[in-house]
C-alpha cells in the first residue's frame, strides 16, 4: 500500500508500506536514523512517549480507482480522464484533463489548480493517470476522432 506522510501538515512524501507504521519507519531510514525510536530518542531530556511521538505525523494510505476517459459535461470536444482519488477515508472525485494529442495536460492542470494536494499526490496521480493512458491509448484516441 501506499501512503503520504505529513508533519506540521507539510507532506514528507509517499512512500510504499505493509501498513502505516511501517511507512513511518521508512521515512525514518529515508532522513538517515536507524528507525523510529532513534528520533523519539533524539531529546533525551524529554523523551515523549511513542504514542504521543506518533501523534504529531498523520499518514494517510493512498488509493486510486474508477479510473475512465469521458468527454466533458460542458464540452463535447474535451475529453478527461475521471478518476476516484482516496486519501484515507476521504474520497475525492475529480478529473483531468487530455490535451489534443491524447496526453494529460500539462499547462492548465485541474487536478493542480482546483486542489490543494501536495507535490507528492500530484505525481502520484500523474504517474497513475500516464499510466492508463498509455494501457489505453487506442480507447482514447477513439473518442477523439469521434
Amino acid at each position: 500500500m501506499l501512503y503520504e506522510i505529513l508533519a506540521n501538515s507539510t507532506s514528507m512524501g509517499i512512500y510504499e508500506a505493509a501498513d502505516k507504521t511501517a511507512a513511518l519507519e521508512a521515512l525514518a531510514r529515508d532522513a538517515g536514523y536507524r528507525n523510529l525510536e532513534e528520533i523519539r530518542r533524539l531529546d533525551n531530556s524529554n523523551v515523549p512517549a511513542m504514542d504521543v511521538f506518533l501523534a504529531q505525523y498523520q499518514v494517510r494510505e493512498i488509493t486510486i480507482q474508477n479510473i475512465r476517459t469521458e468527454t466533458w459535461e460542458g464540452d463535447a470536444d474535451q475529453l478527461a480522464v475521471y478518476f476516484t482519488l482516496n486519501l484515507d477515508d476521504e474520497k475525492i472525485e475529480t478529473l483531468e484533463w487530455i490535451d489534443s494529442d491524447g496526453d494529460l495536460e500539462t499547462v492548465d492542470s485541474h487536478v493542480e489548480s482546483a486542489h490543494g494536494f501536495s507535490s507528492y499526490v500530484n505525481n502520484f496521480i500523474r504517474d497513475s493517470l500516464n499510466d492508463y493512458i498509455e494501457r489505453n491509448r487506442a480507447k482514447i484516441e477513439e473518442l477523439q476522432d469521434a
